[in-house]
């Protein structure tokens, strides 16, 4: 399966760019990469209606980075953070309408689980990196269609969310994230 289109949101830094105080400056890029997805699954067809469950595990090269800079009583500060999502997975039900004798529309849903890494860099205070696997639910929608017998193509839309954790910078400074994903791609699929 290729991932064509990505997008990742909601991922809060440490202050977010609204919330700086006025002597600092702050540079904020939203996640971007790649995927390398593989999935695997079963459906049951009855009549017109099919059944299906499916699991994907995928490794990425999504990354986000921040920056604020400025002066605290005469003296230059400033604070860097690179996040990443390394991997994902879902599990999911799924669940399907043949509109025509080579085409299936369908709706998915299930569990999610992200990885997610941070490295925070402060002048004075060095670099601390974090990472966490937190589990949350997805749900998406697509087309699926036969090219022979065997192989169907698939055009699907997915949407990621583990929710809201909490952890602690340098041991002492609070951390949200809020980690969603929203994946569009298309696969190739083989039926045994």
């Amino acid at each position: 399966m290729i991932a064509f289109r990505q997008q990742c949101a909601e991922i809060p830094h440490l202050d977010a760019t609204d919330r700086l105080p006025a002597f600092l400056h702050a540079e904020v890029a939203g996640f971007s990469g790649d995927r390398r997805p593989e999935q695997i699954g079963y459906n049951w067809q009855v009549g017109n209606w099919i059944l299906g469950l499916e699991a994907d595990g995928q490794g990425t090269d999504q990354k986000s980075s921040f920056s604020a800079s400025g002066l605290v009583g005469g003296v230059p500060i400033t604070v860097t953070q690179n996040d990443s999502i390394p991997w994902f997975v879902t599990a999911r039900g799924r669940i399907g309408y043949a509109i025509a004798p080579m085409y299936m529309i369908y709706a998915t849903g299930g569990g999610a689980w992200m990885d997610f890494k941070s490295t925070i860099g402060a002048t004075g205070l060095g670099t601390a990196t974090w990472e966490t696997s937190h589990g949350g639910w997805a749900a998406g929608a697509g087309i699926e269609g036969a090219i022979t017998r065997n192989w169907s193509w698939k055009a699907e839309y997915l949407h990621l969310d583990t929710g809201t954790f909490n952890t602690t910078v340098f041991g002492v400074i609070p951390a949200s994230v809020r980690l969603t994903d929203d994946i569009g791609r298309f696969g190739i699929n083989y039926r045994f």
